[in-house]
């Protein structure tokens, strides 16, 4: 490989082939050519995508493939990537999304002319046929808002962000969280004084699959963000130090009752009644307050409703801005 300014890093579970090719094909044909692409294969028992990763490998120099002896998650996988990385920059990409060709060339003039270590952009949100179904609203460009929104509600688009190498390094990278991992990382960022950006340009292809997220990994997703929201109040105390351990993460999911079979049931539940009050708020139903006050037996109804209101406040203080 040449030399390159941008690594992109993708991890690859169990996508379909269609999918990565369309996605690895849009970093290959970006407008910005300075790149690298590091696929991590982190499903090595997946004989036709290490075969068809093989195949694209010897298609293009910029191609590195690591392949996971064993399945190690999405957070070890891009550190996995971040380690033999050798950009300037770190610009993330999902095995299912779609950049499109000016992406790179035009987050890495954002990062560059406003001095900053993060950019992500805005995303349009497409099917698996690649029909587009809505997109991110623009949010306020300001520092100031990132700094008062990330706190109650991630805004940045992880599979969109380009960001500085050398500062995830000294970060060490992602901590091994099931999800959100991307979020506590932003926290991090924010405790260490660094600097992150949205840039309102739909500039990538977010695919949304039916019923991609179960109302149970929901719950799991909130117990997470709340766990990474009270580390990084530790952090705000403690002049940036924090009590994490892996031990202490998992004891936290526990305690909370994640892998309790009757709870994810009630969860899931008063969930999708949350859901489809949320849904019939926007026809203006008189029946959308009762449904999302009665799916308050749920945590993940209650706490997705007070980062809502929390994360609407602070929008509504910054819409002036937009």
């Amino acid at each position: 490989m040449g030399d390159s300014v941008i690594s992109v890093i993708m991890s690859v579970y169990n996508e379909p082939i269609g999918f990565v090719d369309q996605a690895i094909k849009s970093i290959l044909n970006q407008t910005f050519t300075e790149i690298e692409l590091i696929v991590v294969l982190d499903n090595p028992g997946y004989d036709n995508m290490k075969q068809f990763l093989q195949t694209v490998l010897k298609q293009d120099e910029r191609i590195y493939l690591i392949i996971n002896d064993n399945n190690i998650g999405l957070a070890a996988s891009l550190n996995r990537g971040i380690e033999i990385a050798r950009g300037k920059y770190i610009a993330r990409m999902d095995a299912d999304d779609i950049s499109k060709p000016e992406r790179l060339a035009h987050e890495l003039a954002y990062i560059e002319s406003k001095d900053l270590d993060l950019v992500s952009c805005l995303a349009e949100k497409i099917d698996d046929a690649n029909a587009i179904m809505g997109s991110i609203p623009p949010l306020p460009e300001s520092l100031q808002f990132i700094r008062e929104i990330l706190p109650i509600h991630n805004v940045i688009i992880h599979p969109t962000v380009l960001m500085k190498a050398e500062i995830i390094r000294k970060l060490n990278g992602y901590r091994l969280f099931s999800t959100c991992q991307d979020y506590d990382l932003w926290l991090r960022m924010l405790t260490s004084g660094y600097k992150m950006g949205i840039m309102n340009e739909y500039l990538f292809y977010f695919r949304r699959h039916k019923n991609s997220i179960t109302a149970s990994r929901r719950f799991i997703q909130v117990l997470n963000e709340s766990y990474i929201r009270q580390l990084y109040k530790e952090r705000c105390k403690r002049n940036g130090l924090d009590s994490f351990t892996y031990d202490k993460m998992k004891n936290y999911l526990i305690e909370h009752n994640s892998g309790n079979a009757k709870k994810l049931a009630i969860e899931s539940r008063y969930y999708k009644m949350y859901q489809k009050g949320l849904n019939l708020m926007k026809k203006r139903s008189i029946l959308a307050p009762f449904l999302i006050l009665a799916s308050f037996r749920s945590y993940t109804a209650r706490k997705s409703l007070e980062t809502s209101l929390k994360a609407r406040n602070v929008k509504r203080k910054f819409a002036c801005l937009l």
